[in-house]
């Protein structure tokens, strides 16, 4: 079977796209997380709303604003999955088509405090005892919330 020219370029490009994509996802998917959790919080606060923040052009996330008695606010950009049950109609599956559900009521939100500890090198990661994180970041993470009664 012999190719023309034109389709031998066509899968040559293709080829090439799909290593160099290879290559890239491979260097992203190289890091290495851990977390250490330094304490478990329960608060109750009022819900005041959800955004829906672009983090790329096909990758997103939901940020939940909530106030504090004393009249603060307070936004989890990290939370785990079910977090969103009581606060988006369809629980984040829809992304930006989704919309926030029971604004203005009060929850008891439970959450945790974290440090991530981030290494770049996930070969030096396994290989070297002596590899220390490159570096580390710490956040309060939702669990999940539930209505106050």
């Amino acid at each position: 079977m012999i190719l023309s020219v034109n389709k031998r370029k066509t899968i040559m490009k293709a080829a090439f796209a799909l290593i160099f994509s290879l290559i890239v996802c491979g260097s992203v998917l190289a890091q290495i997380s851990e977390f250490d959790t330094l304490d478990y919080f329960n608060y109750t606060a009022t819900y005041e709303k959800a955004e829906y923040i672009n983090d790329s052009e096909s990758m997103g996330h939901w940020a939940f604003t909530f106030r504090s008695g004393d009249g603060s606010l307070f936004t989890f950009d990290h939370y785990s999955f079910g977090f969103e049950n009581n606060l988006l109609q369809n629980k984040g599956l829809k992304k930006t088509d989704d919309y926030a559900v029971n604004t203005g009521k009060k929850f008891i939100i439970h959450y945790i405090e974290l440090v991530e500890y981030i290494w770049e090198d996930e070969d030096e990661y396994w290989d070297n005892d002596w590899y220390e994180y490159d570096y580390q970041l710490q956040y309060y993470s939702g669990t999940y919330t539930e209505f106050s009664e």
